[in-house]
């Protein structure tokens, strides 16, 4: 019996200002299937390469930090194969409960059809830049043998 080992890999997309911080990615690979796990993602500028002087697109307009986020998490899934489908579970923070029907319906648009993954909604006290609204935590599994 031949047993593969598990591999795992971190990627960064950003520009530098979270790359002594954290990863952006980690793809844990296994007997042909591939598992992404997004940290959390928002409307954060992914030129800036200063945490000190990361700006926020999108500031102050909720709808719009949700868009540029879920597009985000399109565009950083796709370098690796997988789609919004492929998501198996998300996690949003926002920092005001007021938004989850606002949240819930620019999820709905960026899914394009895709089924709504289980979602955990929290609301918080702050995220990691004052002018940050919303940031969305992703976990995808795709067959790797397809990619």
């Amino acid at each position: 019996m031949s047993q593969k080992n598990v591999i795992k890999k971190n990627i960064n997309h950003n520009k530098g200002w979270a790359l002594d911080l954290f990863s952006d990615v980690v793809i844990v690979e296994n007997n042909g299937t591939k598992f992404l796990f997004l940290s959390g993602v928002s409307s954060e500028d992914p030129e800036a390469t200063d945490l000190h002087s990361v700006t926020i697109l999108g500031e102050n307009d909720f709808r719009k930090q949700t868009q540029i986020a879920f597009r985000k998490i399109k565009s950083i899934l796709a370098a690796h194969g997988a789609t919004l489908a492929d998501v198996v579970r998300m996690t949003g923070y926002v920092t005001d409960r007021n938004n989850m029907y606002t949240y819930f319906e620019v999820q709905g648009e960026e899914l394009e059809g895709a089924p709504r993954p289980p979602h955990t909604f929290l609301e918080v006290s702050s995220l990691a830049v004052p002018e940050m609204l919303v940031e969305i935590e992703v976990t995808a599994i795709i067959d790797s043998s397809e990619s």
